[in-house]
C-alpha cells in the first residue's frame, strides 16, 4: 500500500538525501516538505510548504511524518536558540502529527541522547525523545545516528576533524564498536525509507549498529 509523507527539514544534510530517494520510490504517492524558506526545487512530485515552525498550527494530511530538523549551538547562536529548534520545533510537529492522526512518525536524534546527560546537546535530544515517545501515534521511530558524514552547505571544523580521524580508524570499528562508526547521510535516508515501509507499532529506537547492518 502506498503512503503519503511529510518531511520537515528537507534542506538539511539528511533531508536532502531523503528527498532524492523518496521521489524515486513508488511507495510514496504524495510528498510534502515543510521548509522555513522557499527553496529552488525542480521536483514536480514534491509540494513545498513554507512554514514558520514557531507558529505552525496544522500539518497537511498524510500517513507519515519525518522530522530531520536540527542545528548546532554555534549556528543557532545560543543554548536557548538551539533548544528552540532541536526540542521546540520537533516536539511541536510531533504533537501536530498526533492531532492530525498520523500513523507513523520518524525523528532524527543522536547517538547518546539522554535527558539526564551532563552534555547539553545530548540532554536536549533526550528531552525531545521523551516527548516524541509519549505522543499518541501508533508508530514512533527515533533514529540515533553517530557522527554524520556528507556534503554540508556550511563548513563545520569540529565535525570535519572528527570525520577525518574516524575515517582512519573505521576499519577496526566492528562488533560492539560498530556504534561509534560514522554513518553517511544516504545511509540514514535508506534507514528512514526502510522503516517507513515496515508495519511497525509502538516505540522503536534505532541505534548506529542497526543503520550499518540494514543499509
Amino acid at each position: 500500500m502506498n503512503k503519503s509523507v511529510v518531511i520537515a527539514g528537507s534542506t538539511g544534510l539528511v533531508g536532502k538525501a531523503l528527498l532524492r530517494k523518496v521521489t524515486a520510490d513508488s511507495f510514496f504517492n504524495k510528498i510534502n516538505t515543510l521548509v522555513r524558506y522557499q527553496s529552488i526545487t525542480t521536483m514536480p512530485e514534491v509540494t513545498e510548504i513554507v512554514s514558520d515552525f514557531n507558529t505552525i498550527h496544522h500539518l497537511p494530511k498524510a500517513d507519515i511524518l519525518v522530522i530531520c530538523l536540527g542545528t548546532t549551538r554555534k549556528k543557532a547562536g545560543s543554548k536557548d536558540a538551539f533548544r528552540k529548534v532541536d526540542y521546540g520545533y520537533v516536539t511541536r510537529l510531533a504533537r501536530l502529527a498526533e492531532s492530525e492522526n498520523y500513523e507513523k512518525i520518524i525523528v532524527i536524534s543522536s547517538y547518546g541522547a539522554n535527558a539526564a546527560s551532563g552534555n547539553f546537546y545530548l540532554k536536549v535530544k533526550g528531552q525531545m525523545e521523551d516527548v516524541v515517545q509519549t505522543v499518541n501515534i501508533p508508530a514512533r521511530v527515533i533514529i540515533r545516528p553517530s557522527l554524520l558524514l556528507g556534503k554540508r552547505d556550511e563548513f563545520r571544523f569540529g565535525e570535519s576533524m572528527a570525520a577525518f580521524v574516524m575515517k582512519v580508524i573505521m576499519p577496526v570499528l566492528k562488533g560492539r564498536m560498530l556504534k561509534y562508526k560514522p554513518v553517511k547521510d544516504t545511509q540514514v535516508a535508506d534507514a528512514i525509507i526502510k522503516l517507513a515501509k515496515e508495519p511497525l507499532n509502538g516505540i522503536k529506537i534505532i541505534e548506529p549498529q542497526w543503520i550499518h547492518q540494514n543499509t
